[in-house]
């Protein structure tokens, strides 16, 4: 069972079930993936409120949202800084419980052109085209999915799985 946090309000269901009747198609399990620890991936969405894994049970998951909303738009490894992310806080995340990630994507990061949001020279219905000059830089974009990579790296390494959105 996935029980969000915000999602439903009071009142909303809070058990846990540990099983469910939902068909599951046979999916190949990660290398060393144990259900005895808990959810194996790949998780599944078949319809409804939960997530399921590959042996048909619900998944109540634990997580945090990571987003950096300012310039650089974009959590770093390694870095220095209000948008770093250390090995440190990712291992005091996993010993506090946490499995899961939500890493927030800003648009203006991975994508920095010039022109005003909804500008009619692009966003005008009819056939796609080009956007003209300096609205998509190939490096940057490059260099933010090359850091979202390694966020996303470095919280499997502590066994806590990314929400990309």
């Amino acid at each position: 069972m996935l029980v969000a946090a915000g999602c439903g309000g009071a009142g909303a269901p809070r058990s846990v079930a540990t099983s469910t009747s939902i068909p599951v198609p046979a999916l190949a399990a990660a290398p060393g993936a144990d259900p005895s620890t808990g959810p194996v991936g790949p998780l599944l969405a078949p319809g409804g409120r939960y997530l399921i894994d590959r042996y048909g049970r619900t998944v109540l998951l634990h997580g945090v949202n990571l987003v950096y909303k300012v310039p650089p738009y974009q959590v770093v490894v390694g870095g220095s800084g209000a948008n770093a992310l250390t090995a440190g806080e990712v291992q005091t995340m996993a010993s506090l419980g946490f499995d899961v990630v939500r890493l927030g994507i800003i648009w203006k990061g991975l994508e920095p052109g010039t022109a005003p949001m909804n500008d009619p020279a692009i966003c005008t219905p009819g056939s796609p085209r080009a956007s003209g000059p300096d609205q998509f830089d190939q490096a940057a974009f490059d260099a933010y999915m090359g850091h979202l990579d390694d966020d996303i790296a470095l919280l499997g390494r502590y066994g806590i799985s990314s929400l990309v959105d």
